[in-house]
C-alpha cells in the first residue's frame, strides 16, 4: 500500500514537472528574441558573485551537518560533510527525488549509526531547517522584524555559550532530542536562516541587475516561492519555484527578463552545486572501485 502511494506521488510529481517545464519553455520560446544574452558578458561579475555565494551556501549547510553529526557522534571532519551535502544535492537532481531523496542519500552514508539514530538525526536537521525558514518568513511579514532579528541574534550568542558547556542528551525520540538540546537546535536554525538569506541575496542580485526594485514584497515573493518548490519535492523546486516567481513578478518587469534571470540564477546557483556534487561523486566511486 505504502509503495503504491509513493509510486503514485512520483508519477504526479513528474507530470507536474513536465507541465510546468512545458509552460516555461513556451514562454521562453516566445520571448527568446527579446532576451539579451550579452548580459552574461556585460555583467560577468554577477556570475562570479553567484558562484562565490553558492560556495558560502554549501559551507553553511555543511556546518549544519557537521554540528549535528558531531552531536550524534559522527567523527568526521568538516570537509566530509561539505562533500556529503554537494553529493546529496547531485543525487536529489539526478534521481528526481527532491529533499526526501537528499535526506535518504545522507541516511545511507551514516552506517556507523543505528537506523533509528540516523532517522532522528535527519529529522533533527530538517526540523531546524524548517524552523529557520519559518522565523525568516515571519520576519518579513511583521513590522517588528528588526527587533525580532536582534533578539534572535542575542539568543544565538547565548546558545553558543551554553552549547559549549552543556552535556548532550541523545534521546530515542526526535522531539525529546530537540527539547533536551534546544541550544543546538537554535544554532542550527540560525545557520539555516543565513543559508536562506544567501538564496534571497542571489535572486535579488540577478533581478536587481534587470532593474527590479528590491523591497520586502519582492523578498517575500522569493522566499514564498522557494518554500513552494521545497514542498513540491521536485529537485531544487524546479518548475514550481520558477513559475511562482514568474507569475508574481510578471506585472513588475518584462517577461523575457524574468525568464532570463531565473535561468541565470539556476545556472550559477543550484547547478553549480550539482556540478560539485557530480565531481565528488565521481571521486568517491573511483575510490570504491
Amino acid at each position: 500500500m505504502r509503495s503504491n502511494i509513493l509510486h503514485f506521488w512520483d508519477i504526479i510529481k513528474k507530470i507536474l514537472f513536465l507541465i510546468l517545464v512545458f509552460v516555461l519553455g513556451v514562454l521562453l520560446w516566445k520571448n527568446y528574441s527579446l532576451i539579451d544574452f550579452n548580459l552574461f558578458l556585460k555583467e560577468w561579475w554577477v556570475s562570479l558573485i553567484l558562484i562565490f555565494s553558492s560556495l558560502v551556501f554549501i559551507s553553511l549547510k555543511a556546518l549544519m551537518l557537521f554540528l549535528a553529526g558531531r552531536f550524534f557522534q559522527i567523527k568526521e571532519n568538516y570537509f566530509y560533510f561539505w562533500r556529503l551535502f554537494s553529493m546529496s544535492s547531485f543525487f536529489e537532481l539526478t534521481t528526481f527525488s527532491g529533499k526526501l531523496g537528499s535526506d535518504g542519500f545522507k541516511y545511507t552514508f551514516w552506517k556507523d549509526l543505528s537506523p533509528r539514530n540516523r532517522f532522528i538525526l535527519i529529522l533533527f536537521l530538517r526540523f531546524a531547517d524548517v524552523f529557520g525558514y519559518i522565523l525568516l518568513f515571519i520576519n518579513l511579514i511583521f513590522p517588528f522584524k528588526l527587533y525580532l532579528g536582534f533578539i534572535f541574534v542575542m539568543i544565538f550568542f547565548a546558545c553558543i555559550y551554553f552549547y559549549k558547556y552543556k552535556k548532550h542528551n541523545l534521546s530515542n525520540s526526535v522531539f525529546k532530542s530537540i527539547y533536551g538540546n534546544w541550544q543546538l537546535f537554535l544554532i542550527l536554525s540560525f545557520i539555516s536562516i543565513l543559508s536562506y538569506l544567501i538564496i534571497l541575496f542571489q535572486l535579488s542580485l540577478v533581478f536587481y541587475s534587470f532593474g527590479l526594485k528590491i523591497n520586502i514584497s519582492v523578498l517575500f515573493t522569493f522566499l514564498f516561492s522557494h518554500g513552494l518548490g521545497a514542498l513540491s519535492q521536485l529537485p531544487f523546486g524546479l518548475g514550481v519555484k520558477d513559475y511562482s516567481i514568474y507569475v508574481q513578478l510578471k506585472d513588475l518587469m518584462l517577461q523575457s527578463n524574468i525568464l532570463f534571470a531565473l535561468v541565470w540564477v539556476r545556472l550559477f546557483g543550484e547547478m553549480f552545486n550539482a556540478i560539485l556534487g557530480c565531481t565528488f561523486s565521481a571521486i568517491y566511486l573511483k575510490k570504491q572501485r
